[in-house]
C-alpha cells in the first residue's frame, strides 16, 4: 500500500513538473509571436510605402513614420530599427553619407544590446529588412486606421501546423541569438564607406565588428543545434530563397572584408579571414554557398588543395540538405502543403532534383582545378 502511494505521489510530482515544462515551452514559443501582435501599431510604421521601388516620392511620409516610433515609443523594441532605417534612407535621399555615418556611430552607443530586423543597406534604397521577417511577421496582426489590431495568432484554428512550428522555431532562435543592432549598424557604416571609396575606413570598421567575435563557431554551433531540433528546418534553409542557413551579419562582414582585402591586393589577410570562416563557420558544408565562395577564392589564388576541400564540403553540405529534405517533404505532403512533382519517383529523388544544378556547377568548378 505504501509503495502504491509513493508511486502515485511520484506520478503527480512528475506530472506537475511536465506541465510546468510544457507551460514554459509554450511561453517561450509564443514570446516572439506575442511581441509581434502586441507591437503591431508600432512596427507597422516601418512598412509605410516600404515595398515601393521609388521611395523618394514618399520620403516625407516615411520619415514621419520613422520619427513617430522614435518619439512616441523610444523604449520599444522598434526604436532602434526606426533609427537605422531613418538614417539609412535619409543618406540616400540627401546623398549625405558622412552625416549618416556620424549618426550611426551615435546609434551604436545608444543601442548597445538591442536586436534588429535590418540586414543591410543599399545606396539606391536605404536599409533592407529581413525578407523572412517580412514574409511571416506582418501576417500575424493587421492594424486598422482606427488604431485597432486584428490578431491572427498561429493557433487561431486551435492547432499549430508544422510550418508554423518551424516559423516559431526560426524566430525564437533569433530571440535567443539575436542580430545586434550595433553590429548591423557597423556593417552598414562599412557599406557606406565602401560606397564612398574609403576602402581603408571600411576595412577598419569591419575589423572592429569582428573583433567582438574571436570564435565564430560559438554562434554557428548555437544555430546548428537549433537547426537539428524537430522544427528547426527553416534555420538551415531560410525563406524565401531556402538556399542558405540563417543570415548572420558576422559572416557577411567577413565576406565583405575578404573582398576589400582583395581590392587592396592583400591576399595574405584575405586568406586569414577565409581560413577562419572555413574552420569556424562551415567545416562540414552547412553553409554550402559560403564553401563555394571560399573555393572560388582559393582557386583564384592558386590554393588548389584548399579549393578542392571547400568544393567537396559544399557538395557534402548539399547532400546533407537533401537528406533533411527527404525526411521533411513527405511530412509537408501529408499535411497538404505541397503536391507531388511531375514524374514523381520518390521524395529523395524530388529533393535531389532541387539541388542537381548546384552540384553540377560545383563539380565543374572542382574539375577545372585539375586542368
Amino acid at each position: 500500500m505504501k509503495i502504491r502511494i509513493i508511486i502515485i505521489l511520484l506520478a503527480i510530482v512528475f506530472g506537475l513538473k511536465a506541465q510546468v515544462n510544457l507551460q514554459e515551452n509554450i511561453s517561450t514559443n509564443e514570446q516572439w509571436e506575442n511581441s509581434i501582435i502586441n507591437d503591431a501599431l508600432i512596427w507597422r510604421n516601418l512598412l509605410i510605402k516600404h515595398s515601393l521601388a521609388n521611395r523618394t516620392q514618399y520620403w516625407n511620409e516615411r520619415q514621419q513614420a520613422f520619427n513617430s516610433i522614435i518619439t512616441h515609443y523610444p523604449n520599444s523594441n522598434w526604436a532602434d530599427d526606426a533609427s537605422l532605417m531613418l538614417i539609412g534612407e535619409r543618406a540616400v535621399i540627401n546623398g549625405d553619407i558622412s552625416t549618416a555615418i556620424s549618426n550611426l556611430r551615435s546609434l551604436i552607443i545608444n543601442y548597445p544590446t538591442q536586436s534588429t530586423i535590418v540586414t543591410g543597406w543599399d545606396y539606391s534604397r536605404g536599409c533592407e529588412i529581413s525578407e523572412t521577417w517580412l514574409m511571416y511577421a506582418p501576417s500575424l496582426a493587421f492594424a486598422n486606421e482606427n488604431d485597432s489590431v486584428i490578431a491572427r495568432p498561429y493557433n487561431r484554428d486551435g492547432r499549430i501546423s508544422i510550418v508554423e512550428h518551424e516559423q516559431l522555431a526560426y524566430f525564437n532562435n533569433l530571440e535567443n541569438n539575436p542580430q545586434l543592432t550595433k553590429d548591423v549598424a557597423r556593417y552598414i557604416i562599412a557599406l557606406m564607406l565602401k560606397q564612398n571609396n574609403d576602402i581603408d575606413g571600411a576595412i577598419n570598421e569591419l575589423e572592429i565588428l569582428l573583433s567582438d567575435y574571436p570564435d565564430l563557431s560559438i554562434l554557428r554551433n548555437a544555430d546548428y543545434t537549433a537547426y537539428q531540433n524537430q522544427y528547426g528546418y527553416l534555420i538551415g534553409a531560410v525563406p524565401p530563397y531556402d538556399s542558405s542557413p540563417i543570415w548572420r551579419v558576422q559572416y557577411s562582414a567577413s565576406v565583405l572584408l575578404i573582398n576589400l582585402y582583395i581590392q587592396q591586393n592583400n591576399i595574405e589577410d584575405a586568406t586569414k579571414i577565409a581560413d577562419k570562416l572555413s574552420a569556424e563557420v562551415t567545416p562540414d558544408g552547412w553553409y554550402w554557398d559560403l564553401n563555394r565562395y571560399l573555393g572560388d577564392f582559393y582557386a583564384k589564388n592558386n590554393k588548389t588543395n584548399k579549393a578542392t576541400l571547400e568544393y567537396d564540403r559544399a557538395i557534402q553540405g548539399i547532400n546533407n540538405k537533401i537528406v533533411r529534405d527527404t525526411e521533411r517533404l513527405p511530412v509537408l505532403y501529408d499535411n497538404g502543403y505541397l503536391i507531388k512533382p511531375k514524374n514523381f519517383i520518390s521524395w529523395e529523388d524530388a529533393a535531389q532534383r532541387q539541388q542537381i544544378n548546384n552540384i553540377i556547377e560545383i563539380n565543374e568548378l572542382k574539375n577545372k582545378l585539375n586542368k
